[in-house]
């Protein structure tokens, strides 16, 4: 509950005693929620006085100057630009209940007064309403406007808003429960209470910094198992290959449509023998075909497993250090982490269901074609099927541009775009022939033919199915969809200009 009237009156008459015409040094952010700290400054010695008003422990206390933070909001820098090199020239309770005020004039008093009236030369008003969980700061001008605010002030029929005049809370809403008095003096209580509002802060607040580090060790160490699976994996790779040279070398006992044949397994040894499954659809070569191209993924597999399982192992151990600093951290670093990482967010998020308002954020557009990058800098454009292909070739691609089609198949339409000033490359035909084989019916087959030609020479006569096209002057490429630059196009997917 909040401090009683009588707790809050010794208070006030012990800050007036102690600070009354001090100079305020600097305003500061305290490190758990919930209040300012005045660094005021007297002759011989600087006090801390913090104001903390909308938290179950709302209270005026002189506190230790190591309990503040660099972390700074709007109203913290009000205070800032209005009373820094002020001095305090007076201290009252407003309204015989718990609202505390604090008269800030200027830094000497004039001339020509030897004993001026502190009231005369009040110049702005902290106001603190230490009302419990419904309290509120007030920064108020000379003839006791707000100037700003914060905190959740207590209903009142006058309005609360920057500009209106301050008006003290409506007596018939303002909390009349206090704490009773309780074991120890008044500062051994205070004490007590600032020291559990700490951990219980520092609790709330390494909880909510480790959660989302503890999810993404989790992501981290589900990668890590799965590069290790890919890793074990490649060690069936010699195996995979070594059946596919006993298939091949024992063809005569290959049965069409078998699902499965016993070979000699030369490797382990004389009359050693080896069970092959087979795929029954599929053909002596193609099967010959399936077991190394399996050998090669594995192998390549296992290539990238091992360059990734390097850096997510290091990630790993940077995740581990983090979350062991926030678990040994005091209150000031929790404070600082939790401030960086408020502050790291994006507008509008930890608003709950409030909308940002800059509106919606707009989806990026989608494009009908993906884009690659060939080897020699080339842009390959590949269309995403139908209508989009139509798209690709006749509204993106430029008249000298290259455009391909698998021969037999349908697929996607494939434009290539060599840099300023250069003719089409052979390696650059190739692999756009190779991107076109890939994004096509014939994706399965080994060897696929694909059709190339400049795109000024690709017509379509009206009423046209969508994708479909004439050629003129039109040449062929084969491809073999085996070639290991296919993969590493397919990584550049997205590489190349919007």
């Amino acid at each position: 509950m909040s401090l009683s009237v009588s707790d809050i009156t010794a208070l006030v008459e012990r800050v007036r005693a102690l600070l009354l015409g001090a100079r305020l040094q600097r305003v500061r952010r305290r490190a758990w929620p919930a209040g300012v700290l005045l660094a005021l400054r007297q002759p011989g010695a600087t006090h801390h006085l913090l104001l903390q008003a909308w938290s179950p422990h709302a209270r005026i206390q002189l506190a230790p100057p190591e309990a503040e933070s660099a972390h700074a909001d709007a109203f913290v820098m009000a205070l800032r630009s209005h009373l820094e090199g002020m001095r305090l020239c007076e201290v009252d309770l407003w309204g015989g209940d718990r609202v505390v005020a604090l008269g800030w004039g200027a830094p000497a008093a004039p001339p020509e007064t030897e004993n001026p009236s502190p009231e005369r030369h009040v110049l702005r008003w902290l106001v603190a309403e230490l009302t419990g969980a419904r309290g509120a700061l007030f920064l108020l001008d000379e003839e006791r406007n707000i100037v700003a605010l914060v905190g959740r002030p207590l209903g009142r029929t006058a309005p609360t808003r920057p500009g209106s005049p301050y008006a003290l809370p409506d007596p018939s809403v303002s909390p009349q429960t206090s704490r009773t008095s309780g074991a120890g003096t008044l500062d051994e209580r205070l004490a007590h209470e600032a020291t559990q509002e700490a951990l219980a802060y520092v609790a709330t607040q390494r909880a909510a910094l480790l959660q989302p580090l503890r999810r993404q060790r989790q992501r981290l160490q589900r990668r890590l198992d799965a590069l290790r699976r890919d890793l074990h994996a490649a060690d069936d790779a010699p195996r995979l290959r070594q059946s596919a040279d006993l298939l091949q070398a024992q063809r005569q006992l290959y049965t069409p449509g078998a699902e499965h044949v016993v070979v000699q397994d030369w490797y382990a040894g004389p009359g050693a023998t080896r069970h092959l499954r087979l795929r029954p659809d599929r053909t002596l070569s193609e099967n010959v075909d399936l077991l190394y191209r399996e050998a090669r993924r594995r192998e390549r597999g296992a290539e990238h497993a091992r360059t990734r399982l390097v850096s997510t192992e290091a990630g790993l151990r940077a995740l581990d250090a983090t979350i062991e600093a926030i678990e040994a951290a005091g209150p000031l670093e929790i404070a600082d982490r939790a401030s960086q990482a408020r502050s790291a967010q994006p507008l509008g998020a930890g608003l709950g269901k409030r909308a940002d308002r800059r509106g919606p954020t707009q989806q990026p557009r989608r494009l009908p074609y993906r884009t690659f990058r060939a080897s020699d800098g080339s842009l390959v454009f590949v269309g995403r099927g139908g209508r989009d292909n139509d798209t690709l070739t006749f509204h993106v691609a430029k008249g000298n541009d290259w455009w391909l089609h698998t021969e037999d198949h349908a697929g996607s339409h494939v434009v290539v775009r060599p840099p300023a000033g250069q003719a089409l490359s052979s390696s650059a035909l190739e692999e756009a022939a190779l991107l076109a084989a890939h994004h096509s019916k014939a994706r399965k087959e080994g060897v696929v033919a694909v059709r190339y030609t400049q795109r000024k020479h690709v017509r379509k006569p009206k009423g046209m199915a969508p994708g479909r096209v004439i050629l003129a002057a039109a040449k062929s490429v084969d491809v073999r969809l085996d070639d290991p630059r296919l993969r590493k196009l397919l990584t550049s997917d997205d590489a190349g200009e919007r």
